[in-house]
Formats: C-alpha cells, sequence, structure tokens
C-alpha cells in the first residue's frame, strides 16, 4: 500500500515555499523601484546643476575668477572650509577671521602666486555681526592694480609687489567698486540707511573721497513691495564706469534709476524688477524686465528707450514653460547672446530641461542662429560657444560652421585674448588655452 499521509504535508510545504518566493520577489521588485525613483531624483538633481557657468567674471560659491585687462594676470577669492553654516535658529555659523582669501598669479606662473586674507567677520555699530565670505574683485584698466571689497573695507592692492592698502570708514560697509582710471576709483558705502556714491585718487588721502550722490534706503512699509525684494535688487556699472543703474520704489512699484557718475544727474525709468546688459562701448542698455518678459533698450546719449518685447518674444518659443536667461552682448557689440530653458516633466518624476539658443542681430532686428542648447558669447570674433546636453563646440555667427570640443570645463571664465581660467580641486584655478576655431 502507497503511504498518502505524507502527501498534505508535501503540498503544505510547496505552498509555504511559493509563498515565500513570491515575497521574496515582491521585496527584491519593490527595493528596485526606491533605487529607480532615487537614480530619478539625483539624475534631474545633476541635470540642474551641470550648467556651465556664463564666461564672465564668475562667482562659484563664492569664488570669483577673472583675469586682468592685459590677460597676463588672473586673479580669484577663495573661501576654506572653516565655514559652516549652522540652521539652529540665534546660532552664528563657525568661522574664522581669515576665511577668505584673494590670490593672484602671472599666467604661466602659478608657483608666484600670491594671496592676501579678507576679513570675514564684520562687526558693525549698531551691535550685529556680519559674515562677509564674498568678496568682489576688480582690475584697474592698466592691470597694475587690483581692488577686492569686503563689507567694511576695500583693499588696493599693487600686482607687482604685492602690497596693499586699506579704506575703511567707521560705521560705513561696501557694496561696489569700479575703476575709471589708473588711479581713480569710483564706489559706494551704505550708511545711516542711505546709500553713498563717491569718487577718490588712490594716490590722496583717503578723506580726500568726494561725494557724487546720495540715495535715501528708508523704505516705509507703505510702499507696498514685494517683502522680498530688496530696494537695490539691481546694481550695475555701465563698462566705462560713466553710469550706475538700480531699482527703487516708485509709486509703490519698482522702477530702475539710472545715475551719471559724472555729473550726478538721474533718470528714472518706468521698468520693474530686470536683468541687463550693457554694450560693451556702454552707448546702449538693454534690459529684460523678467516678471512680465519684456525687453526695453536704453540709448544712453539720447536716452530714448524703445520697447522691443514684440521683436524678442516673437522669435522665442512662448508656449512652454520657459525660463530665460540674462541677455548678453557679444565683446564686437553687433549681436544679442540669449537661451531658455523649458522643464520637460519625466515619466518616473523629476525634470530634464530643454535649452534653446538664440545669436540675435538688433539693428534689423533679425535671428541670426536659434539651435538646441545653450549659447554663449566668446571673446573670438564672428564664433559663439555652444553647449549642448552632453557636448561644447564652437559655432559660427551664421550657423553653417562647428567644431566639436572635448574634455570641457564646468566652470571657466575666459581672458580677453582667448585664454581660458578654470577651478580644479581646493579653489585652485589652472589657466590654459583651448583649441580655437580662427587656429
Amino acid at each position: 500500500m502507497t503511504d498518502t499521509t505524507d502527501k498534505p504535508k508535501t503540498l503544505r510545504r510547496m505552498l509555504r515555499l511559493l509563498g515565500w518566493g513570491i515575497l521574496f520577489l515582491f521585496s527584491i521588485c519593490t527595493l528596485l523601484y526606491f533605487c529607480f525613483i532615487g537614480w530619478v531624483f539625483i539624475s534631474s538633481v545633476l541635470d540642474l546643476h551641470t550648467t556651465v557657468t556664463e564666461s564672465e567674471p564668475i562667482s562659484v560659491h563664492g569664488n570669483q575668477m577673472l583675469f586682468s585687462p592685459d590677460s597676463n594676470i588672473v586673479a580669484y577669492t577663495w573661501r576654506d572650509a572653516t565655514y559652516i553654516h549652522s540652521w539652529t535658529p540665534g546660532v552664528r555659523p563657525r568661522t574664522i577671521t581669515d576665511a577668505l582669501q584673494v590670490c593672484w598669479f602671472p599666467i604661466g606662473f602659478p608657483e608666484k602666486e600670491k594671496s592676501i586674507p579678507l576679513d570675514s567677520i564684520d562687526l558693525r555699530p549698531d551691535g550685529k555681526t556680519y559674515y562677509n565670505l564674498y568678496g568682489e574683485l576688480c582690475f584697474s584698466p592698466d592691470s597694475k592694480n587690483l581692488a577686492a571689497v569686503c563689507a567694511n573695507y576695500i583693499i588696493i592692492i599693487d600686482i607687482k609687489t604685492g602690497d596693499y592698502s586699506k579704506l575703511h570708514y567707521e560705521g560705513e560697509w561696501f557694496d561696489s567698486l569700479r575703476w575709471l582710471s589708473g588711479q581713480e576709483i569710483v564706489f559706494s558705502t551704505k550708511y545711516d540707511k542711505k546709500i553713498i556714491f563717491w569718487r577718490l585718487n588712490i594716490t590722496d588721502n583717503k578723506n580726500s573721497r568726494t561725494k557724487i550722490y546720495e540715495q535715501e534706503m528708508n523704505y516705509s512699509t507703505s510702499d507696498n513691495l514685494p517683502p522680498r525684494l530688496h530696494p537695490l535688487l539691481v546694481f550695475s556699472f555701465s563698462p566705462n564706469a560713466k553710469y550706475v543703474l538700480f531699482t527703487i520704489p516708485n509709486n509703490n512699484k519698482l522702477a530702475v534709476k539710472l545715475l551719471n557718475l559724472e555729473t550726478g544727474h538721474t533718470r528714472i525709468f518706468p521698468i520693474s524688477v530686470c536683468r541687463l546688459a550693457w554694450k560693451p562701448d556702454a552707448t546702449e542698455l538693454l534690459l529684460h524686465q523678467f516678471d512680465e518678459q519684456k525687453f526695453y533698450m536704453i540709448e544712453m546719449k539720447t536716452m530714448e528707450i524703445t520697447d522691443l518685447t514684440s521683436e524678442f518674444l516673437g522669435v522665442i518659443d512662448k508656449n512652454l514653460d520657459m525660463h530665460l536667461a540674462a541677455p548678453l552682448w557679444t565683446p564686437d557689440g553687433k549681436h544679442i547672446v540669449i537661451y531658455s530653458t523649458a522643464e520637460i516633466p519625466k515619466r518616473f518624476g523629476g525634470f530634464r530641461f530643454k535649452h534653446t539658443g538664440y545669436l540675435i542681430q538688433l539693428r534689423p532686428f533679425k535671428v541670426i542662429l536659434s539651435t538646441k542648447g545653450i549659447i554663449r558669447r566668446s571673446p573670438i570674433s564672428g564664433w559663439a560657444f555652444l553647449q549642448g546636453d552632453n557636448d561644447f563646440e564652437w559655432i559660427d555667427h551664421t550657423g553653417t560652421k562647428a567644431i566639436k570640443l572635448d574634455g570641457w570645463p564646468n566652470n571657466w571664465v575666459w581672458s580677453p585674448n582667448g585664454q581660458l581660467a578654470s577651478r580644479i580641486k581646493e579653489g585652485k584655478v589652472v589657466v590654459f588655452k583651448p583649441k580655437l576655431p580662427i587656429e
């Protein structure tokens, strides 16, 4: 006789094993699903942060790079890892006084680099403590001096000797600085709810500065401004340091005020929050009012303003959920480069970014080039720089010629003669000559 008593036990054992197998497969599938979601999220974050910084004096996490006008010196600021932000309310960040450095070296001789510490702690007369981890750099037109702007002082550096002097005025703190000549500077300070523009010859006593203009900053709540808008949101000097533009409240809105630093005369334009692009010779100023997607051109000699909104939006795909980058002039002053970014949702979460670049001629208004990717200006006449999704290339202003490039750095700044500076590990900067389309 056949013993059938073991059959139910065997069947139950098989069902139990099948159940455990199904549970195991379900666990593996769940783990793989969450790994995939995590990968999608990380890839979307990486996509957001891989845009190459514009080829201008750039600031990467508070660290600026720029070349001297003669392209023989590169200068940069660097803050070390001693600064740690505290997320606990009422607890100050941990930092040391000399966390910020300004460094410079002659091209081809990085071993001759010199550096000067800049104060990162600013104790104000009102008893408040501010932590300055950003230093603005500005070369003199003759490339002999370098100015570094801190919150509570300016240092003027002799590039050749490394000697420097400090400008400090008790109770005032600095905003910005430009050189008018090899010896004369124009700068702004904030004091007692005012911003004041000054002119000074660096060879004179610091107290010989001349006041150019004073702007009240004591705006009341009746101004009805959006709470996050700073009254000086836009603050930009013209390339020749003859003009400075900033935003002010005007009839419960923001407007831009243009100040002539030579005469002290001002002009107010009823344009609110904007990005701006000075023509290299400072004869024209293009404004992009990004809250309403409007474009205006100001002719500096006549102060006439022209609305170019219909021209720009007639060629840019406004049907996309897009963001427009700040417009920029090409160095020859003949074209504008601008690009739009559209956020395209991914199937399993996150976004991918669609960039469209434009090269635009303004007179007469004409789109010279429209292409996938980010178009950036370059110092090479007749050529622009195109950043695609995974590659870089030179492209001529007609769009008929292109030269592929390999191994391009993520953050760079152009020199006037076409060299490149790129930041590497531990804040160091290297300078190299890239493959140029004219070679």
